[in-house]
């Protein structure tokens, strides 16, 4: 077993309490994002976190605006999120854990991994080798999709009990990503970074 930073647990669950009174019905999703092997550039870079997140906020609110006109309706999301970075503790190669929180009524799924266009996993995808400068689909495996958590609430307490199971999940996951042992402290880089 392993330690958990209770800041950390601390911020994740503030995240998740104040998304669940925004919205009624979540989907969170658990991604991992590497580097390219062979390039320590990457690892040195401190804004990369920060572009993969606003690349992600334009794809959606693009992909919002598309699925408005398509269904006819007025919709509006906000991408909610956390994420920690971590060292591994044998290849010492940085990498990123994240969990992202959108509205269930739009973003059900990821959809197809191996579609390059269409679907949620496409645009997390698109948004982080933006994020790496990389023009081309070359790199594989660089996004893992690691979970997924439905957060419906009800307003009768007794249909609540999913929503109870998935949260355990969640924190489980949340236990993960707050782990000490691959977190580099003192490196200088920020170890978490969630939206506000």
């Amino acid at each position: 077993m392993y330690t958990v930073n209770q800041d950390y647990l601390k911020r994740m669950n503030q995240v998740l309490s104040r998304v669940l009174s925004e919205k009624k019905r979540v989907s969170a999703f658990r991604i991992d994002l590497r580097f390219p092997s062979g390039n320590s550039d990457y690892h040195n870079d401190a804004k990369v976190i920060t572009r993969f997140i606003e690349s992600l906020k334009e794809k959606i609110k693009w992909d919002v605006k598309k699925k408005s006109n398509l269904w006819r309706r007025i919709l509006t999301e906000k991408l909610d999120y956390i994420w920690v970075r971590e060292v591994g503790s044998e290849s010492h190669h940085a990498h990123y854990h994240v969990i992202l929180f959108l509205n269930k009524d739009i973003y059900y799924s990821l959809g197809d991994y191996n579609k390059n266009d269409g679907n949620l996993a496409a645009l997390i995808i698109q948004a982080w080798n933006s994020a790496l400068n990389i023009k081309s689909e070359k790199e594989s495996g660089l996004v893992h999709f690691a979970g997924s958590y439905h957060l419906v609430q009800y307003q009768d307490l007794t249909l609540n009990t999913t929503l109870q199971f998935e949260l355990y999940k969640l924190r489980q996951a949340f236990n993960y990503l707050a782990k000490d042992y691959t977190k580099a402290y003192h490196s200088g880089f920020r170890s978490i970074g969630c939206s506000q």
